[in-house]
C-alpha cells in the first residue's frame, strides 16, 4: 500500500523524485502501433526510433518476420543500428509498400524487437494498414502515427504529439482541424513550423500530400488526466473527415513537505516484512517516527529518529510480522525536533495464512516461457522471473504469500544460495531434468495432478518458442521444449499423463520435433497437429 500526502506547512519547495533502475539492455520504441493509410500502388516510409534504457550496451538488435496478413507489405532497413549505449538511441525505417493490383481494405500484422541473445523483454510493435481506393476527396490524419497516442507531462511543461494530415483525393483541398472538449483549465496549441497557428486551422493541401505539424497540451493544474478528440474534415467534401485521440496526463508538484508511507498490502503470517515512511522537507530537521500498532501485529523499531535535510528525504525503515490473519492498521506518530508534532500517517496491513502454489525461476526466455504457461486445473499458476534467479528483498517478500513455491531449473537458472534464502521461510521444491525436454515434462507432470489433455511441443530455437507460445496461450494448454531425443524418463513421464484423471491425448507441434518423440506419441496413441510456420 503506498499512501502519499502533502502539506503546505513550510516555505514553498519543488521537489521532483525518479526513481529508476535496470539490470542489463534493455530496449525500448518511441511508437508500438502504426496505423497507415494508402492508395494500390502508393509506399509509405516512417521511422521507428529505438531507446536502450538499460545499463549496458545493447550489441546486436534483430525482429521477428511480420505476422498478419500485412505481412508482405512491411519491410524493415535495420541497417542505421549498430551497438546501442545506455541511454543511446538508433533508427529502424519502415516502409510500406502496397501493390498496384491489392483490393481495398483492412490488412493487419506485427512484429517483435529483439535486443542481445537471449533477448529481454521483446518489444512488440503493431501495424494496421488502410487500402482505399482514390476518390475526389479524402483525407486521413494520425496522432504519433497512430490513431490514439498517450504521453506525459511534468508540471508547468506541456504534452507534445506530433499531427500527421494526408490529403488522400484527387483534387488540392483545404483541410480544417479542430481540437475537441478538454478538461478545465486545459489549453492546445497547434505549432506550424516556428508559429502557433490558430484553431481551427485550414490547411491547404494538394492531393497526395502529407503534412507534418506539432499539437501541444498544457494545463493550469498537476495531477490531471484526460482524452481529447482532435478532428480534420475536408472543406471539399465535409462528409470526408478523420479523427485521432490523445490521453494526456500531467504530474503533480509536491510543494511544502511530503511523507510516503510504504507498507506491504497483503503479508502472511509469522513471515518477515519491511516497510518505510519517507519524509521530504526543504529545512534541517530531525524527525522522531514512532509507531502505534494493534497487539497481533510485531514491528522492529517501534520509536526511532530520522534526519531530514533539503537535498536529502529521510527515511524511518522497520520490519514486521503479524500473528494472526486479520487487518491492522498502522498509525506513525512524528514529531520534529522543536516538540512540535506533524500530522499523523496512517497505513493499513492486511495479514492472511499463507496459500497456493507460485513458480520461481530466472529471465531466461526458455524457463519464464515454461513457468508462464504452468496451468493447475485450468488457471495459471503466478510466476516470479527474477534477473538471474537472484531474490531481491521484495522478491522474497512476494513470494512469502504462498504456502509453497516451485523451482524451476538448475543451480545455473536458479542458485543454490538463492534457494536456500528462500526455505527459510517458504517450503519451496526444486525442478529440474537432465535437459529442458526433461524438465518442461517433469514441471508439468508436478502441477497437472488431474493431467492435461494436449501438450504442445517446439524446439529450442527463439523464432519456434514465439509461435510455440501464442499457440499454448490461445489453447489453454502447457508447453513443452524439446531440445534432446526421448529418453526412458521422458517416455515414463508422457505415459503417466496418459493415465491420470484427464488423459493426454493429442500433441500440437510447432517447429521442429526430434523424430523419435514423433514416433513415441504415435506409438502411445497420442494424434498429432502440426502448425504450419
Amino acid at each position: 500500500m503506498h499512501v502519499v500526502q502533502m502539506k503546505l506547512i513550510y516555505p514553498t519547495i519543488i521537489v521532483l523524485v525518479l526513481l529508476s533502475g535496470a539490470a542489463s539492455g534493455q530496449l525500448s520504441v518511441d511508437r508500438d502501433r502504426f496505423d497507415i493509410v494508402l492508395h494500390p500502388g502508393e509506399v509509405e516510409e516512417k521511422v521507428l526510433i529505438l531507446t536502450n534504457t538499460g545499463d549496458t550496451v545493447i550489441t546486436k538488435v534483430s525482429n521477428t518476420p511480420v505476422g498478419g496478413n500485412a505481412k508482405d507489405f512491411v519491410f524493415l532497413d535495420r541497417s542505421e543500428v549498430h551497438t546501442i549505449a545506455p541511454g543511446g538511441k538508433g533508427t529502424v525505417k519502415i516502409f510500406f509498400a502496397v501493390p498496384a493490383e491489392i483490393k481495398p481494405g483492412t490488412y493487419t500484422g506485427f512484429m517483435y524487437i529483439l535486443d542481445d541473445a537471449p533477448p529481454s523483454t521483446p518489444v512488440v510493435v503493431n501495424f494496421n494498414m488502410e487500402v482505399v481506393k482514390k476518390e475526389s476527396y479524402g483525407l486521413s490524419m494520425t496522432i504519433n502515427d497512430a490513431r490514439s497516442a498517450s504521453a506525459f507531462a511534468k508540471p508547468d511543461d506541456s504534452a507534445d504529439f506530433d499531427l500527421e494530415v494526408k490529403n488522400l483525393g484527387d483534387f488540392r483541398d483545404v483541410i480544417s482541424i479542430d481540437v475537441g472538449a478538454m478538461p478545465g483549465g486545459w489549453l492546445a496549441n497547434l505549432i506550424e513550423g516556428d508559429n502557433e497557428v490558430p484553431l481551427p486551422y485550414q490547411l491547404p493541401l494538394g492531393p497526395g500530400i502529407t503534412h507534418l505539424m506539432n499539437l501541444q497540451f498544457t494545463s493550469a493544474n498537476g495531477g490531471e488526466k484526460g482524452d481529447v478528440r482532435i478532428t480534420a474534415t475536408s472543406l471539399g467534401n465535409k462528409s470526408m473527415n478523420s479523427s485521432v485521440n490523445a490521453s494526456v496526463k500531467f504530474g503533480v508538484a509536491v510543494r511544502g513537505y511530503s511523507t510516503k508511507v510504504e507498507v506491504p498490502e497483503d503479508i502472511a503470517t509469522n513471515r518477515t516484512y519491511t516497510g518505510s515512511l519517507k519524509i521530504t522537507l526543504d529545512v534541517n530537521q530531525m524527525v522522531e517516527v514512532g509507531l502505534i500498532i494493534p497487539q497481533e501485529l510485531m514491528v522492529i523499531p517501534l520509536v526511532q529518529a530520522v534526519m531530514v535535510t533539503p537535498d536529502e528525504a529521510g527515511v524511518a525503515n522497520f520490519t514486521m510480522m503479524a500473528t494472526k490473519p486479520g487487518q491492522y492498521p498502522v498509525l506513525f506518530k512524528l514529531m520534529d525536533s522543536n516538540g512540535v508534532p506533524m500530522p499523523d500517517e496512517l497505513g493499513v496491513v492486511t495479514a492472511s495464512e499463507p496459500n497456493g502454489t507460485a513458480v520461481l525461476t530466472s529471465d531466461d526466455i526458455r524457463y519464464n516461457t515454461m513457468a508462464s504457461l504452468g496451468i493447475i486445473d485450468n488457471a495459471s499458476l503466478p510466476f516470479m522471473a527474477a534477473s538471474g534467479g537472484k531474490l531481491s528483498q521484495k522478491d522474497r517478500e512476494s513470494l512469502q504469500t504462498f504456502a509453497k513455491v516451485i523451482i524451476l531449473g538448475n543451480e545455473s537458472i536458479v542458485p543454490l544460495d538463492t534457494e536456500r534464502y528462500l526455505i527459510q521461510s517458504v517450503n519451496a521444491t526444486r525442478i529440474d531434468g537432465n535437459s529442458l525436454f526433461d524438465t518442461s515434462l517433469r514441471y508439468i507432470s508436478a502441477i497437472a495432478i488431474n493431467g492435461t489433455k494436449g501438450l504442445v511441443f517446439t524446439g529450442p530455437k527463439d523464432t519456434d518458442l514465439f509461435k510455440a507460445y501464442r499457440e499454448a496461450k490461445i489453447r489453454n494448454l502447457p508447453m513443452v521444449i524439446c531440445d534432446s531425443g526421448m529418453t526412458d524418463d521422458t517416455r515414463r513421464i508422457l505415459r503417466s499423463l496418459t493415465e491420470r484423471n484427464t488423459r493426454f491425448t493429442y500433441a500440437v507441434v510447432v517447429g521442429k520435433v526430434s523424430e523419435d518423440i514423433m514416433d513415441s506419441l504415435e506409438e502411445m496413441g497420442i494424434s498429432i497437429e502440426k502448425v504450419s510456420q
